[in-house]
């Protein structure tokens, strides 16, 4: 009689733990899904960085998450390209431990104006739960993080490239010295609306771009750059849905607008994409 009971007892944990399988593969909304997660909460590290250089007209952009998910962006004369997926978590976890670990990200902000003249790396990580900016050259983020950089990016040139994000969203703080000309630029009648958090909250790209600054937040259809399009026009905020500025409660932000894909040699619009392009 134990004998049975036991065999039963064993049975039925075998089935439960049969029950819990998950299978590994994920669809395109679970990707989304895993990305929103790691931007809406500390728990899942992740790393940003940019490196733009005017003289060779490139824009590079990349997102590593220690939990394998990335987001690229590459402009190179004229053309755009991203791609969104996953590197193996090995990978991913040294990217995000070598930038801790870089004597550029000691905690102290050396982002600047000139980063756009003079080129090099503008890289974000939450170091001690404060979010970090560096701008460095290659040399002074160290060897490891170098090795570190290249072993991501071998992989994420391989992914295909992904043509259905409609845009991505990136905001940046004004720093103290530029608000007093920023002010006078956006003040009507001598006054400036300061929008509130709970406003902005109703967007919900616009508060995880404010929130992560220069994080490039995805849009993912066209409905969501109309959305930002109607924010910009309900709250009358100077600029265009390519370029505006947002005064708020949590401070002043440069948001951006930019598109992910656009060939080197493109097709005629089609009616709705030039309704798209209108610069609202």
């Amino acid at each position: 009689m134990k004998k049975n009971i036991f065999f039963a007892i064993f049975f039925i944990l075998c089935a439960c733990a049969s029950n819990d399988y998950r299978p590994t593969t994920m669809t395109k909304e679970e990707a989304e899904a895993a990305m929103a997660k790691n931007r809406s909460t500390a728990k899942v590290k992740a790393v940003w960085m940019r490196e733009i250089n005017k003289k060779k007209d490139t824009d590079f952009y990349l997102e590593v998450a220690q939990d394998g998910n990335i987001l690229s962006r590459e402009e190179n004369n004229g053309t755009v390209s991203s791609r969104r997926g996953k590197v193996p978590g090995m990978i991913a976890k040294a990217m995000v431990r070598e930038t801790e670990r870089s004597d550029a990200m000691s905690g102290r902000e050396k982002a600047g104006a000139n980063f756009y003249e003079t080129g090099g790396l503008k890289v974000y990580a939450y170091i001690s739960g404060e979010l970090t900016i560096a701008e460095a050259t290659m040399s002074d983020l160290g060897k490891n993080f170098e090795h570190a950089l290249g072993e991501v990016t071998d992989a994420v040139s391989k992914m295909p490239l992904t043509t259905d994000i409609a845009g991505m969203l990136y905001c940046e703080a004004y720093s103290e010295d530029d608000l007093p000309a920023i002010n006078k630029k956006i003040a009507i009648d001598g006054k400036i609306e300061i929008i509130e958090t709970v406003d902005i909250k109703t967007f919900p790209p616009l508060i995880a771009a404010i929130s992560d600054q220069g994080r490039m937040i995805p849009l993912e259809t066209r409905d969501n750059i109309r959305e930002l399009s109607d924010f910009i026009n309900k709250y009358d905020l100077y600029g265009s849905r390519a370029e505006f500025i947002l005064p708020s409660t949590r401070g002043t932000f440069a948001c951006h607008m930019v598109n992910t894909y656009r060939a080197a040699t493109q097709a005629p619009l089609t009616e709705e994409e030039k309704y798209d392009a209108i610069d609202y």
